[in-house]
């Protein structure tokens, strides 16, 4: 505390949310609020089983409170710290163009995403042509991988000029949450790009003759 008295001792309660056992008591979580005394004054330290703490803890948010007490036996009012845990990786899905389509051309892709938590920060898309994968600019080579727009629903604008005739893409999307959490998993949308005109020919009746009916 101020005055000079100083310091003597710090405390902690740390709990977390959900049902069951949300007290942690030093050691392991049970089902009633402990008082930590962590060591080392000012500057204190409280050591935990990481194993222990964070079991059963996907999707949680903790909550750690800590307060003072001076020589005086001035009690400080709690600061409450609060982080969530969020260790389940999120999901991108391509919804337009569907796979195994034909078109002139490729300009946008789209798709929707999802976290069951600390929510999507960011949708990415893989475009490969050939041995080559785009990069947001141009073709090159490596795994590139372009920042799409949004996050629900998500959107990705190509040039036009980037895939010409012919041309197959190879399409990915990825999601990656504010926990750091990047899904590993994705399907590939495979387009092919036909500028080409169909050409049809008569067969019957032959052709150069006179017909007195059909």
């Amino acid at each position: 505390g101020f005055g000079g008295t100083g310091i003597t001792q710090e405390r902690l309660a740390v709990s977390r949310s959900g049902g069951g056992s949300i007290y942690w008591n030093g050691s392991d979580w049970g089902g009633s609020e402990t008082t930590l005394f962590p060591a080392g004054g000012v500057s204190w330290t409280q050591s935990i089983d990481s194993a222990t703490f964070f079991l059963n803890g996907d999707g949680r948010t903790f909550s750690v409170r800590a307060w003072a007490q001076d020589g005086a036996l001035n009690l400080e009012t709690a600061t409450t710290f609060t982080f969530n845990y969020d260790v389940t990786r999120p999901t991108a899905a391509i919804t337009s163009p569907a796979d195994g389509a034909h078109a002139t051309s490729l300009t946008t892709i789209s798709g929707t995403s999802t976290d069951s938590f600390t929510g999507v920060e960011k949708v990415q898309v893989r475009i490969t042509s050939g041995t080559q994968t785009w990069n947001g600019t141009t073709w090159a080579s490596g795994e590139n991988w372009a920042l799409a727009t949004a996050t629900n629903p998500w959107t990705y604008v190509l040039p036009s000029t980037a895939l010409p005739n012919g041309s197959v893409a190879g399409l990915l999307a990825r999601a990656s949450d504010y926990a750091g959490n990047i899904q590993t998993f994705q399907s590939t949308i495979t387009v092919t790009i036909d500028q080409t005109n169909p050409t049809a020919t008569v067969t019957t009746p032959p052709v150069a003759r006179p017909y007195s009916a059909l």
